[in-house]
């Protein structure tokens, strides 16, 4: 069945695409918000795995399409990597999907388009 769009964790999202239900992942964190990671006191609740995660095997079928890149913006990974130019050991394997330095250009440029309009696009 569809998952409901709830609060939904890294680590379940991880277990769906580690399962090859992609799709099903990206479902569950469309309804999740990290925008109490950008807080002073932010953090992930005690029941939840590091960001790191996001770089294990769980999420490689998730990392090879570039929707993960727009998950990553949302981390605040994609700023990161763009100021600092110090991208992720991943851009390697991605690189026969799709262009890991563009897609994160492009996600952000769509990114600043949307905060013009919207102040919480986190």
């Amino acid at each position: 069945g569809r998952l409901r769009r709830v609060r939904a964790g890294m680590t379940l999202a991880g277990i769906l695409g580690g399962r090859g239900r992609v799709d099903e992942a990206y479902e569950a964190l469309e309804g999740a918000s990290f925008a109490h990671l950008f807080t002073p006191e932010g953090c992930l609740p005690l029941t939840e795995l590091g960001l790191n995660v996001v770089f294990t095997p769980l999420y490689r079928a998730m990392r090879r399409g570039a929707r993960f890149v727009g998950l990553c913006a949302r981390l605040g990974l994609a700023d990161f990597w763009a100021h600092s130019d110090e991208w992720p050991d991943f851009a390697e394997d991605v690189a026969p999907f799709y262009d890991l330095k563009a897609e994160v250009g492009r996600v952000l440029a769509l990114s600043a388009r949307r905060s013009v309009w919207s102040p919480s696009h986190v």
